[in-house]
């Protein structure tokens, strides 16, 4: 997609020209692309868990936004990035944490007994030690 900057025929533009070229706006300006093709067949079975997984994406990152004190923490990296907050916390949920280290050593089976784990989380901070 192309991004058009400053250009007094195309600023403010929204829609389709000639049946290829769609306009948007956004928080940047104007952008330019080419027309979405229709899907020649039926989603495949991987398509259809991505399109599940995205849909709880969006519940999630919806939920959250609502909370003042995710917005607070989630501020400043959506500022950094020019996006909003609930597209930090899609992406936030669909990016898993790296999980580095999982400490068994004092682990014996009883209920209640901790796991220490060692995962990085690109926006918790990285090499946070975790219990579970």
């Amino acid at each position: 997609m192309a991004n058009v900057k400053n250009n007094i025929v195309t600023q403010g533009l929204s829609g389709m020209l000639g049946g290829q070229l769609v306009f948007r706006q956004t928080s940047r300006g104007t952008v330019v692309g080419v027309n979405p093709q229709a899907p020649s067949g039926p989603p495949s079975a991987g398509q259809l868990a991505q399109r599940e997984r995205f849909q709880q994406a969006v519940i999630y990152a919806k939920g959250q936004a609502q909370d003042p004190a995710v917005q607070a923490e989630y501020a400043e990296q959506a500022k950094a990035e020019d996006i909003s907050v609930y597209n930090v916390l899609l992406r936030d949920f669909m990016q898993a944490p790296n999980i580095a280290d999982v400490d068994l050593s004092q682990y014996t089976g009883q209920v209640g007994e901790l796991i220490a784990i060692t995962a990085n989380d690109d926006q918790r901070g990285e090499g946070r030690d975790g219990e579970d």
